[in-house]
């Protein structure tokens, strides 16, 4: 859909579902028996909605960087690398 990667799941499931993942992926689940083309009018319809979620976004933060002979805490205790 114009530039957003969906990752599509038919499951066994009676209604559509569209979600933002943390990560910043989007997921669709779909019922088995429903036709792609219904399922692509359903992620169209909702595209202005996911341009929003996804503009609203925080970018996430770096994982953090263990450097030799830093001090952490663990388990209340203070400990180095």
């Amino acid at each position: 859909m114009e530039g957003i990667p969906i990752l599509v799941e038919k499951k066994r499931i009676k209604n559509l579902y569209l979600r933002v993942r943390a990560d910043g992926r989007v997921c669709l689940s779909a019922p088995q028996g429903m036709s792609d083309a219904a399922i692509r009018a359903f992620a169209a319809a909702r595209a202005d909605w996911l341009r929003r979620h996804l503009a609203g976004r925080k970018p996430s933060a770096p994982p953090p960087e263990y450097v030799s002979g830093e001090r952490l805490s663990l388990w209340g205790r203070s400990s180095s690398v």
